[in-house]
């Protein structure tokens, strides 16, 4: 019942027109009882979860066991029963996941075998769901505070009344959410959908699901509370998040979207809260948002400016079969409505191949009927049959019809399989035809509930950065504003300038002597320096070498080859190779292969041998450096990690980990948590829950929220400690390079 005029009313389509669905109790249901309802097989299967038909099994079994006798007729020891038992698991459930699903659902004793022929296997193991009212009062919420009913609102279609007195700050209905992670979802194009008919491309659902501007999440309760509707004038209900599901390991409304998106039932709920004492039978209503009011005000305003009368106005079906008395057979005549004929059920191998003719005829056979209410009981699907009118009897009450075969196939959506004289009118009805209901109108409204901006979780908004992308935007290096600079112009640069690198203090504390760029390099890849030789040393035992603070391996430089296992070498750089620093969270640039070329005569040329043949050793930016940058290259984190003395200097990953626990403070720094706070909770997580020695120290250099602060503006905590010169300290501290 859609309960408005299309042609008039704008909240047409806005709501379900199914209403009043119910469910029944199919046996005796105590108090404390658990409900449950019917699904497929399926269902069970694919959650690797016992079905009805796994619980047959054992009940037969346990009832078989029950049963079982000896020889002399008497009722079999205790121990030929677990012999039986045991037997029968061995040999008829082995280790699969069938057996694994169905052992625990075995009787362990004769006792329990007994009362699962008794009761059951499904309601033994679930015994515990009986009698607990007293837990229910204590561990549960009320579930049916609010009936159905015409809303007082007016075009809001049904909704929620108290059925009881509600108190203020009293749970009025709790609402497990579906979380559908893509609004996509409710989007839809129409099949039949052509240029001279168009019908809402999204679901009505929408209307009913609860979102947020800066998230393409929606939210959907499972329960009555779809009912509520909205009035900023007389709301008495809010939302609240309601607690997790009992079968959650952790609190979702903490975690990421990606781990709610991995789950697929119910994980998150609302609860609707009284806002003021709520009377029996006063309507319940909570405030959708003034983004949503707006958006019904605005269709409300073009509907009245849009609204054109249909060629032929529609009315719902429920109506019509009230109405219309007398059927005509011309099908144009109900351009929106179709019919359907009862009939009794086919069995699947019993609908006719061919047309069949028959009159019509009420069955005096009680055990058909019987057999047929058993089978089918008031199955809708099951007794009614799309159909149409052939010809109408002498008395206009009776017709003859012709039933067709149910079927979504558009090729056999036309079979007729039975033609039936004497038809009487009561057994025929009007139904809606596809996508002619108020649900499918164009211009039907759609909008979500819009969900509080301070009640939705900062980390789900669209807006929201993370640590780790925070991180990501702090070591993406920026682009140099002349980025596109030309080797040529390069070059320029560089014999204009008293000097292009400099060796000066170091800024990494103890390292002595570092290289710094006296010139810009715009872009990644550009030479510095010159081009160079690069020579290899033997290395003779296990002793320390006195170069080893400045050789590099000799595969890094293809020059393996010139030593052996018994005898390695190992390789020196002069100038950047042997001058620069390392610094683990800063390396900017990196070496290039040298050119192995011999250039004398080994039998002829004195001078063979006597200088290396390794040349043109270069080195290169990786990313965009500006005058006054110090030069790091990278030594490999083994090179501090075999170093005793230097435990405690931060690797790269260190710095990446500072980066991270800085960019969260930053996150609560924005959403206004004290200093104070901020930096108790900073030496909590350094000194608790940090247990990296390298991660320490660089946590260590943060002690106030000024210098958390700091790290932002220099783009991390590896940044932070590495200043850029100027050309001026360069002159009066360093040396030509």
């Amino acid at each position: 019942d859609p309960l408005l005029d299309r042609a008039a009313d704008p909240g047409a389509g806005a709501f379900t027109a199914y209403h009043n669905f119910t469910y029944l109790a199919k046996q005796d249901i105590r108090a404390g009882e658990e409900l449950f309802g019917i699904a497929q097989n399926s269902f069970f299967r694919d959650r690797n979860i016992p079905s009805n038909e796994k619980y047959g099994k054992v009940d037969k079994l346990s009832q078989f066991l029950t049963d079982m006798k000896n020889e002399e007729g008497d009722e079999v020891s205790e121990r030929t029963f677990l012999h039986a038992l045991a037997g029968f698991k061995s040999e008829f459930l082995p280790n699969t996941d069938e057996g694994d699903m169905m052992r625990p659902l075995l009787p362990r004793n004769r006792r329990e075998a007994r009362e699962i022929s008794e009761t059951g296997s499904a309601k033994f193991h679930l015994k515990n769901s009986r009698n607990r009212s007293e837990w229910l009062r204590s561990n549960g919420i009320c579930l049916d505070n609010i009936r159905e009913g015409t809303s007082t609102i007016p075009q809001a279609g049904r909704g929620a009344f108290a059925k009881r007195f509600i108190p203020k700050g009293t749970v009025v209905t709790p609402a497990p959410l579906m979380h559908i992670p893509e609004i996509e979802y409710f989007s839809f194009s129409h099949p039949e959908e052509d240029e001279t008919e168009r019908f809402n491309d999204i679901q009505l659902l929408f209307n009913y699901c609860f979102g947020h501007n800066q998230t393409s999440w929606m939210f959907c309760p499972t329960t009555a509370a779809m009912l509520i509707n909205h009035s900023s004038d007389s709301v008495n209900t809010e939302i609240h998040w309601g607690a997790d599901s009992p079968s959650s390991k952790f609190s979702y409304l903490t975690e990421t979207k990606k781990a709610l998106a991995r789950q697929n039932f119910t994980q998150l709920s609302f609860d609707f809260v009284a806002t003021k004492d709520i009377r029996p039978g006063e309507e319940i209503f909570i405030d959708y948002g003034p983004e949503w009011e707006k958006a019904w005000k605005e269709h409300v305003r073009l509907w009245q400016n849009d609204v054109q009368a249909e060629a032929e106005p529609y009315k719902p079906a429920s109506i019509m079969n009230l109405e219309v008395d007398k059927i005509s057979r011309n099908p144009d005549d109900y351009p929106h409505h179709s019919l359907v004929c009862r009939r009794k059920p086919f069995a699947s191998d019993q609908i006719p191949q061919t047309p069949v003719v028959e009159e019509y005829a009420v069955s005096d056979n009680f055990f058909e009927k019987d057999l047929l209410r058993k089978l089918y009981a008031d199955d809708r699907y099951r007794w009614w049959w799309p159909c149409k009118l052939k010809d109408i009897g002498s008395n206009s009450a009776n017709y003859t019809v012709e039933i067709y075969k149910k079927t979504i196939s558009k090729s056999t959506s036309n079979q007729v399989i039975l033609t039936i004289n004497n038809f009487p009118r009561h057994n025929i009805r009007f139904v809606d035809r596809k996508y002619t209901s108020d649900i499918h109108l164009a211009r039907g409204f759609r909008h979500k509930i819009m969900i509080p901006d301070d009640m939705f979780p900062l980390h789900w908004r669209d807006d929201y950065k993370s640590p780790k992308q925070v991180v990501k935007e702090w070591v993406e290096p920026i682009a140099h504003p002349r980025a596109n600079i030309t080797e040529k112009e390069y070059v320029d640069e560089l014999r204009k300038v008293k000097c292009g690198l400099y060796i000066a203090p170091s800024t990494i504390d103890g390292a002595g002597n570092g290289v710094y760029t006296a010139v810009d390099l715009p872009r990644a890849d550009m030479a510095i320096g010159p081009k160079i030789s690069a020579n290899f040393v033997f290395v003779a035992g296990d002793a320390p070498q006195p170069w080893a603070n400045y050789d590099w391996s000799p595969d890094q430089y293809f020059m393996e080859f010139e030593g052996t296992d018994k005898m390695p070498v190992s390789v020196l750089v002069p100038g950047i190779g042997m001058m620069s620093n390392f610094h683990p969270g800063l390396v900017n640039v990196v070496g290039r292969n040298p050119v192995v070329q011999a250039t004398l005569d080994k039998y002829k040329d004195p001078g063979a041998g006597a200088f290396s043949d390794h040349h043109s050793c270069s080195f290169v930016n990786e990313i965009p450096l500006y005058a006054g940058d110090e030069i790091f290259i990278s030594y490999g984190d083994e090179w501090f990690e075999d170093r005793s003395h230097l435990k405690h200097v931060p690797l790269e990953k260190n710095y990446l980990q500072g980066d991270l626990i800085t960019a969260f403070m930053l996150s609560l720094a924005n959403i206004k948590i004290s200093s104070s706070s901020l930096e108790s909770l900073l030496f909590l997580i350094t000194h608790e829950f940090v247990s990296d020695r390298r991660t320490k120290t660089v946590l260590s250099k943060l002690n106030s929220l000024a210098e958390i602060q700091q790290i932002r503006t220099v783009r991390g905590t590896a940044a932070a400690t590495a200043e850029r010169r100027s050309l001026e300290w360069l002159d009066e501290n360093g040396a030509l390079f």
